[in-house]
């Protein structure tokens, strides 16, 4: 019998955010307690060394040769199923975001027939679409043997990428956080920073968040209901910006945490509060299923449908409602029963999951080496559409930075009027390289203007066009990309 089972996790752990961090210690404290065989191994797109952050991660640049040795690979959770590039911080060249955390693992584990499992993740409603992957996303969904979202919204955006699949509503694993990690009795940790901040009683935490202040007259009405409770301004999401010496003073003096604090450390000050009041996800849900009402203020800048799944406990309410604001900031202490549902639907769902990756390896599925290679060429592509861009983007600029120069009276001969260094702007040595310039014309939808086109030969989909006003030497530019213009951009003249 093998004595060690190894399970892969992938997502986003390499961020100080207290929500991905929590994915690997959970998922590891439940496996664990099924079988103490189970390790669970996180990859990310950074590695990070075990004596610097709460636990070792590898980075997914090594997942490809690291897989073969997984007995099954956790995707999540979080909300990571998306297609739009951004990250808070560096990562290697290498990976293509933000597919190399979800779908590139996936495809990597059903080719070496290891079993998949959707750890409860999540998906980003206000993604971009991205119908070249449609294959490889269905490929890698259908070779899943456990597909768990953690809301109706996900199952959708699922049920819309792939088809036909047995994809499940399960809550996100933080609910299990109570079951994994009691705190039954506080850690040392707990009691040294409590001390730190002299707190010997009841505390309010308010999460670090400097726009939680805008509803600044709705937090003070939630203070005044416990006022004899020190209030803590806590960092959660320390990779977004939460820190604790921005938030603005209150009428109440603030104990502020100004650290970042490592993450179950985090959770324990949550689970001990009298009232939590922030903006985190995470941080509501934590507040939740240790039953301490959570007052959340809506200030995220991203329109996202993710909160919705907390719209079914009462121990929860949004700052703006006054009516349910009294309620809750009033509510008592305790863990109400659709949290404890969930902590026992969670319960089955990590059974499940030991039960998959004990049983071992799955039937591979070699032509999903191909949809690898096929991804790796997008990534190619897209870098080559990126390189042209910047290519138009620094000729545009060129063109500005080298004198525009325009008349109020440009008639039909607009290259007369528009020069760069002396020369026409539709001379062939100032196009973009692999561009020629076409003929001017009047702007559709700008009256009174006229423009270059620079193109590439046979390739409709990408360009880039710069236009002067016919009467005030105003110079304006779009790019397309990907068959797509920009919205346009302006400069005023340059005399």
């Amino acid at each position: 019998m093998t004595s060690v089972i190894n399970v892969g996790i992938a997502g986003t752990f390499d961020v100080e955010n207290l929500g991905d961090l929590l994915f690997p210690i959970v998922a590891q404290s439940a496996l664990g307690a099924r079988d103490a065989r189970i390790k669970v191994h996180p990859y990310s797109p950074n590695a990070r060394a075990k004596d610097a952050w709460p636990y070792e991660v590898s980075s997914l640049v090594d997942l490809r040769h690291a897989v073969e040795k997984l007995d099954g690979m956790l995707i999540g959770g979080g909300n990571i199923i998306r297609f739009d590039g951004g990250y808070p911080i560096e990562v290697p060249a290498e990976l293509r975001l933000p597919t190399a955390y979800w779908l590139s693992p996936a495809l990597a584990a059903a080719s070496a027939g290891k079993p998949i499992i959707w750890n409860a993740v999540g998906a980003y409603t206000g993604s971009p679409a991205a119908p070249w992957l449609t294959s490889a996303v269905e490929a890698a969904i259908s070779a899943s043997s456990l597909i768990a979202v953690r809301d109706q919204v996900s199952k959708e955006y699922f049920d819309e990428l792939a088809p036909g699949n047995d994809v499940r509503i399960v809550p996100d694993t933080a609910f299990y956080l109570s079951a994994t990690h009691p705190f039954s009795e506080p850690t040392a940790e707990f009691l040294e920073w409590k001390k730190q901040h002299g707190i010997a009683g009841e505390y309010i935490v308010l999460q670090a968040n400097s726009r939680i202040a805008e509803y600044r007259e709705e937090v003070e009405a939630a203070l005044s209901a416990h006022p004899d409770a020190a209030v803590a301004v806590l960092p959660v999401c320390w990779c977004h910006g939460d820190r604790a010496e921005d938030f603005p003073d209150l009428s109440r003096p603030l104990s502020r945490s100004s650290a970042w604090l490592p993450p179950l450390l985090i959770v324990e000050i949550l689970a001990g509060a009298r009232l939590i009041i922030g903006s985190s996800l995470h941080l509501c849900i934590i507040g939740i299923t240790y039953g301490v009402p959570v007052v959340r203020a809506p200030v995220s800048p991203v329109p996202d449908r993710k909160f919705e799944l907390l719209s079914e406990f009462a121990g929860i309410c949004l700052i703006d409602n006054a009516v349910a604001l009294e309620r809750t900031i009033n509510r008592s202490l305790g863990t109400e029963a659709k949290a404890r549902k969930a902590s026992k639907l969670l319960s089955t769902y990590w059974d499940n999951v030991a039960a998959i990756v004990l049983e071992g390896t799955c039937e591979a599925s070699p032509p999903l080496a191909g949809l690898i290679i096929d991804l790796l060429t997008a990534s190619q592509d897209l870098a080559t559409a990126k390189a042209a861009l910047v290519d138009m983007t620094e000729h545009r600029d060129a063109i500005v930075r080298e004198n525009v120069m325009a008349t109020s009276s440009l008639g039909g001969n607009v290259t007369k009027a528009c020069q760069v260094s002396q020369l026409p702007v539709s001379n062939p040595d100032h196009a973009p390289a692999g561009f020629s310039w076409g003929d001017t014309a009047a702007f559709g939808e700008l009256a009174g203007w006229h423009w270059f086109t620079a193109a590439r030969p046979n390739n409709v989909n990408f360009g880039f066009q710069v236009g002067i006003s016919d009467t005030n030497g105003q110079v304006r530019y779009r790019t397309k990309l990907n068959g797509e213009w920009t919205t346009w951009r302006g400069f005023a003249p340059i005399s």
